[in-house]
């Protein structure tokens, strides 16, 4: 039987893990894929999850811009994106980002209720917040002014837990849903809007370490 951990060979070679083989699924909006723009300005960005929960901008000046050749999509403080659907996780997760931003940017949040947020703040600390509780994660490692990638995870205890470019952060304990309806911003302010460059983002409504090793590995390697 083929374990998560492991990976199939194909041609003589081992095939990528993928956040599609995970049943548990439930947005992935992929580096350079799905992405709909105008010149650059985009106006979509395809989630590749069964869900097609895409992520939506009709407003030119709102619009982020796509950075080809290159594979992020470049957000200025008053850019979002705003999905077609709101998210609700109400129990375990793993949750993937990769960005580099000048930090006090919202990188997900929800647009219709208030403290429902994942931000790097203003100093590089790293902060996930919900109506239950703020949660921030110091690191001597900055988590602005560089390309990271991030994994946060949710147990059936409600510990949650930090990876930054792979390395575990340590853990806090946090109740509550989640609730993400947009993309580079929150609710009731556009003065922490994101700043930056936005590679990818993976959701899943599970948590194993299988899965946070598969999705650190993926990420890195974008």
């Amino acid at each position: 039987m083929l374990g998560l951990g492991n990976s199939m060979m194909t041609g003589g070679a081992p095939s990528e893990w993928l956040p599609s083989e995970e049943s548990s699924l439930i947005g992935w909006w992929r580096s350079a894929t799905g992405i709909t723009h105008d010149a650059t300005a985009v106006s979509q960005w395809d989630d590749q999850s069964a869900e097609d929960n895409h992520a939506e901008q009709s407003v030119s000046d709102e619009k982020p811009t796509w950075e080809s050749p290159n594979t992020h999509i470049d957000f200025d403080d008053s850019d979002h994106l705003d999905l077609s659907s709101q998210i609700t996780i109400t129990g375990v997760m793993t949750l993937g980002l990769k960005f580099n931003v000048a930090g006090d940017s919202t990188i997900i949040g929800d647009d219709s209720s208030n403290n429902e947020m994942i931000k790097v703040v203003s100093n590089g600390n790293f902060r996930v917040k919900n109506n239950n509780a703020n949660k921030t994660w110091t690191t001597s490692t900055n988590f602005k002014d560089a390309i990271r990638y991030v994994v946060v995870t949710r147990d059936g205890s409600n510990n949650v837990n930090v990876w930054l470019d792979g390395v575990d952060q340590g853990s806090k304990t946090q109740g509550g849903n989640y609730l993400i309806d947009t993309i580079g911003k929150r609710k009731g302010s556009t003065t922490d809007q994101l700043n930056g460059d936005l590679y990818e983002i993976v959701i899943f409504t599970a948590t194993s370490a299988d899965l946070t090793t598969n999705l650190n590995k993926h990420l890195k390697n974008i």
